[in-house]
């Protein structure tokens, strides 16, 4: 082969080469373009899915969580026919506006404000003994007030003779001496109590906690049952505060059943 022919033949194989080069980077290009275009696509998409999660999840913090600006109509609200409370002896109140309530275990229905002063009522309670104070050998809506008014941790009191709902009862007010503190946790939750009564159906005893103030009825029954009725609050407001706001809620209690 002459040098001619070799020379032309390496200038064939260099033409054929870098078409192939310039092939292969056309391909690479248009791949680098493509996957250019699928990021910002995905990136979009991806942007796009992110903006639908927040969105619902505002939505649902709106539809669950209204916040403090609820309107007045999820409010519950009074009913001229009271509340009916499906307990041992089942009677019914008359809730006030914006005023909740919980039942535990068929013996004990609160009924609280969102400021603090509640109502309970309680099916049957028991009396705690002390070594100072030992339970009356006769349970009755007199005996079990006047054990209250006596025992020795509270201010001194008197057991007033009252009616509730037509029913005789008998009220004590409530409320620590100074320098009295509780040592029992009543109610599941509140520290620092002086515990009182013991309610079958209710995993802690009731009593009055250390700051507070309040009253209690004792009611009792045709059969000889007894009911007991607590008004309570936060030892910051006085007692007259207190009742004028759950004084109502007792004044509306209708018994349903009083019979065995």
């Amino acid at each position: 082969m002459s040098i001619e022919t070799r020379a032309r033949a390496a200038a064939d194989s260099l033409n054929r080469a870098t078409d192939r080069d310039l092939e292969v980077r056309h391909m690479l290009d248009e791949l680098h373009h493509r996957r250019g275009r699928r990021t910002v696509r995905f990136t979009v998409a991806a942007a796009a899915a992110v903006a639908l999660v927040l969105g619902f999840g505002a939505l649902r913090w709106s539809v669950w969580h209204p916040g403090a600006t609820a309107p007045a109509a999820t409010q519950p609200s009074p009913k001229a026919s009271g509340t009916s409370f499906p307990l041992a002896v089942p009677f019914t109140a008359v809730r006030p506006d914006g005023w909740s309530h919980y039942i535990e275990s068929n013996v004990m229905v609160t009924i609280d404000a969102p400021a603090g002063p509640y109502v309970e009522v309680v099916m049957n309670p028991a009396p705690i003994p002390t070594s100072a104070s030992p339970v009356p050998q006769t349970l009755t809506a007199a005996s079990i007030a006047v054990w209250l008014a006596a025992r020795p941790e509270l201010e001194p009191t008197t057991a007033v003779r009252t009616t509730v709902a037509g029913l005789p009862a008998w009220q004590v007010d409530l409320k620590l001496r100074p320098g009295v503190s509780g040592t029992a946790t009543c109610d599941g939750q509140n520290e620092n109590c002086l515990a009182l009564f013991h309610v079958p159906g209710l995993n802690g005893p009731l009593g009055v906690v250390t700051g507070s103030v309040g009253r209690a009825i004792v009611v009792q029954l045709p059969d000889g049952r007894i009911i007991g009725i607590a008004e309570g609050g936060s030892g910051t407001n006085s007692l007259p505060t207190i009742l004028a706001a759950t004084q109502p809620v007792v004044d509306s209690l209708s018994f349903t059943s009083i019979h065995p």
